[in-house]
């Protein structure tokens, strides 16, 4: 129902959307430990109506990891105020980090918990595959993009003056 401990840092995961849902994850990390909380989960949101929900969030100078096919709409996004970063979109990469974690997620993130109940594997004949099959994952690809590219992709040198990145450097 809560967080427990102290929050080191808060960051967003965006799976954008528009027929399919838009989701916002706001993920607290408290010693490594990430907690996930839902804050948007919406179809038929434009850009305009999404920069609108997150100043009313006060999403701030929050980091928010964002589905890197979009740099439209990220951008959009940036020139508004906010510090996005296009994810790192190694899906099966992802989800193998994400399994290493332990995460919480909030009791009123009813659309998070759906999507781990029912996440499946494709199959080949009687045989699961590695890869996961596209249904109900606009949650947990936030999650993914948030996490993985937080966590082993990026090293950031800095925030400029108008509240922008100054530098991202990839990991090599």
């Amino acid at each position: 129902d809560s967080i427990p401990g102290k929050v080191d840092e808060i960051i967003y995961g965006l799976d954008f959307g528009y027929n399919a849902p838009t989701s916002l994850v706001k993920i607290y990390l408290c010693d490594g430990v990430p907690y996930f909380e839902e804050k948007i989960y919406e179809s038929g949101l434009t850009n305009v109506d999404l920069i609108n929900k997150l100043k009313t969030l006060e999403v701030g100078k929050n980091t928010i990891y964002a589905d890197c096919a979009e740099p439209a709409r990220i951008e959009e996004l940036r020139r508004n105020g906010f510090i996005v970063i296009e994810s790192d979109k190694d899906v099966l990469a992802g989800i193998n980090y994400i399994k290493t974690l332990k995460p919480g997620i909030l009791s009123n993130s009813v659309n998070i918990i759906k999507e781990y109940q029912t996440y499946a594997w494709d199959k080949n004949k009687d045989n699961l595959i590695d890869k996961p099959v596209k249904f109900m994952d606009h949650s947990l690809d936030a999650i993914r993009y948030a996490l993985y590219t937080h966590r082993d992709k990026f090293e950031f040198v800095g925030i400029g003056p108008d509240g922008g990145i100054i530098n991202p450097v990839k990991e090599v």
